[in-house]
């Protein structure tokens, strides 16, 4: 058995790592959409 720490930096953990994909998710986006509105504007 794991202590409860255990879990809790796991969970810790496993928050940042969402919260960094999800970053990198929007950062990809928001230069989907520049890129598209510069083709856009030639």
């Amino acid at each position: 058995m794991s202590s409860p720490l255990d879990v809790d930096n796991f969970s810790t953990k496993a928050i940042e790592m969402s919260f960094h994909i999800w970053l990198e998710i929007e950062n990809g986006c928001n230069n989907l959409v520049r890129v598209s509105v510069d083709l856009n504007h030639k």
